[in-house]
């Protein structure tokens, strides 16, 4: 049986089957199961839709909704229907029938060149959006083309300008004013280079929604089109926040829309492809709104250096941390979306600070954090290109906030000299097609030379080129300051100063218990010169170290080259010296107190279950 109309016969005992007998059969002919009519078959044409879950296809497609196997699909036909074969060649299914009901409100396909439908978006209360291939497959899970919506409307009026919005129901709007119109599926972050190629050497109209995700938009549909065609921006004025075009001739008509294009300014053409902006298209610009506020501006390339162990990758995580899970920088709102890190020097370090983070703040390992696991070569514009691929992948629709390269010299890949002006000019190209794909601030770390005085480590290029950047310093009492060398659009800040806090977690009561680092902000540096003061008790246990490690101290084997003590003995000889003059309660906490500064300030150190002072290691 290998006729496609005898298949699509099947439709309904098949979907009875599956889904029980029909509720409701509607007027448009189309036949309703479940208890809210949620899924929905056409006779006529052999298709089905699930408007629950955003799929639907055909009679193969239905069965191997319901058969993992489909290598069974014949012999489940042969028993049930008692046909011998069946050509299981994925069939070309027309779903547009699939519009209100079932929850949702609208259905839109989306053509090729040759009206063949690839792809149905179908929206539901609340700006609930469901995208699915006619056959019902997740669009990710296929080679699918990326076209502009009405495809085939745009190539048939080619000489009629292009108005370009951010949803397919103002695209509907606009036609029935007699526009031609299109847009993208996926939302205002989703607009790519696939869907510009189609409108080159075009009269373009650009009307984005009143907020800043169509200005984020706009400029992505701009970049695209840069001489290439005639581009007119135009923000309707009047419009509540959030609003559309469809909102807009609702108090406004098609006439009033054709005069305000008419009169609107032309940014660039294919013959001036440099942008041409008036004073009052100047004045009229939104100003680039903060990442973190007064610190880190969206959209720019920020610079974060420091000499090795300043701090620079436990500032990083932090940062990326708070932008994820949207809580203050030390003080500072942030503007919250998903974080990249490429970890040029591996993961290996970063599960205890990860794990002491989210303990010491309380919050659930569950943001929007992604990590690269290994150096990129920004170099190569392959690497790259294979980077950005992966982000998008991964991400999926969420907006890309930041992105931190640890570090710069480890992604160079040796490749180029830092202290070439040319090897870093190459560098900063990269990291600029990086920020202004994804739309982010993009963040290398980097070293400082062999003077931590004289700034950032090879080219001056880099710090012309960042719009901030943020030098890390360290001093004698572990106190990190953070200095804002550079902020192009605004004015610097006060430093900020940090101080490391110890923190130790057990991720099961079988594991020992481990210890990372915090950081946590302060409110100025401490003036102390010279040597650490220390309080009493702080200095009792110091002096108890002292005593373990004359009358108990060894050089283990590895990496450790210097007398020095377990914690446990630590504490045992410290317990004996009566810490405080209280309980034996009180004299253990106060043992823990004066540990944890010892360890924060650097006084002492501790590797694994050894611990030793830091002066008098030989």
């Amino acid at each position: 049986m290998d006729n496609k109309e005898d298949i699509a016969n099947l439709i309904l005992p098949l979907a009875t089957k599956f889904w029980g007998n029909p509720t409701s059969t509607k007027a448009d002919g189309k036949i309703r199961f479940g208890s809210h009519g949620s899924k929905a078959i056409d006779t006529s044409s052999g298709t089905w839709f699930d408007f629950e879950q955003g799929i639907g296809g055909g009679v193969i497609d239905l069965i191997k909704t319901h058969i993992s196997n489909t290598s069974s699909i014949s012999e489940f036909l042969e028993h049930e229907f008692n046909i011998p074969a069946v050509n299981e060649e994925r069939q070309e299914v027309d779903l547009s029938w699939a519009a209100v009901g079932g929850g949702v409100t609208e259905t839109y396909t989306y053509c090729d060149k040759n009206n063949k439908p690839i792809l149905v978006v179908t929206r539901k209360p609340g700006k609930k959006f469901l995208q699915a291939t006619p056959d019902g497959q997740r669009p990710s899970s296929v080679n699918m083309e990326i076209v502009p919506y009405h495809l085939p409307e745009l190539l048939k009026n080619k000489n009629r300008a292009v108005i370009i919005v951010e949803g397919e129901k103002d695209v509907h709007t606009l036609e029935s004013h007699g526009f031609i119109a299109t847009t993208n599926a996926g939302g205002s972050s989703s607009w790519k280079q696939d869907h510009a190629n189609y409108l080159f050497n075009r009269n373009i109209v650009i009307l984005p929604d009143n907020d800043e995700a169509g200005s984020r938009w706009a400029n992505s549909v701009i970049k695209t089109l840069f001489g290439k065609s005639k581009i007119k921006l135009i923000k309707l004025q009047g419009l509540s926040d959030k609003g559309d075009v469809t909102d807009w001739l609702q108090d406004n008509t098609a006439k009033d829309l054709k005069l305000i294009i008419k009169n609107s300014d032309i940014l660039h053409t294919p013959d001036t492809p440099i942008p041409i902006l008036t004073m009052q298209q100047i004045t009229e610009m939104q100003p680039v709104p903060w990442l973190i506020d007064g610190l880190l501006p969206e959209r720019s390339l920020a610079m974060l250096y420091g000499p090795s162990g300043s701090g620079k990758t436990f500032f990083a995580m932090h940062l990326l941390s708070c932008i994820a899970h949207n809580i203050d920088f030390f003080n500072r709102s942030v503007n919250s979306g998903a974080v990249v890190l490429v970890a040029g020097e591996g993961v290996g370090g970063l599960r205890k600070r990860i794990i002491a983070w989210h303990q010491h703040f309380e919050m659930a390992a569950n943001a929007p954090v992604f990590v690269v696991p290994r150096a990129v070569n920004i170099m190569s514009g392959d690497d790259m290109t294979d980077l950005i691929s992966s982000i998008e992948l991964t991400v999926g629709s969420q907006p890309v906030k930041l992105i931190v390269i640890d570090t710069l010299a480890r992604a160079m890949m040796g490749e180029g000299d830092e202290n070439s002006t040319q090897a870093m000019s190459q560098a900063i190209t990269q990291l600029d097609r990086l920020r202004e794909h994804f739309d982010a601030c993009v963040m290398p770390v980097h070293h400082t030379g062999k003077s931590a005085n004289q700034g950032a480590r090879g080219s001056s290029a880099l710090i012309a080129a960042v719009d901030v950047s943020l030098h890390l310093k360290r001093d004698d009492e572990n106190i990190i300051e953070v200095i804002t060398e550079k902020q192009k659009d605004a004015e610097t800040i006060s430093p900020i100063f940090l101080e490391s806090k110890r923190v130790e977690f057990q991720q099961s009561a079988l594991d020992e218990v481990e210890s990372s680092v915090v950081l946590e902000e302060i409110e100025a540096r401490r003036e102390t010169k010279g040597k650490v003061k220390l309080t009493i008790p702080q200095q009792r246990v110091l002096e108890a170290l002292r005593t373990a490690i004359i009358e108990q101290g060894r050089v283990p084997n590895g990496e450790i080259s210097w007398a020095c003590v377990t914690e446990i003995e630590w504490r045992s000889v410290a317990l004996g010296m009566s810490i405080s003059d209280t309980s034996e309660d009180a004299n253990k906490k106060a043992f823990k107190r004066a540990a944890d500064v010892l360890l924060e300030r650097g006084v002492v150190a501790m590797s694994k279950k050894y611990v030793w002072i830091v002066d008098a290691k030989t």
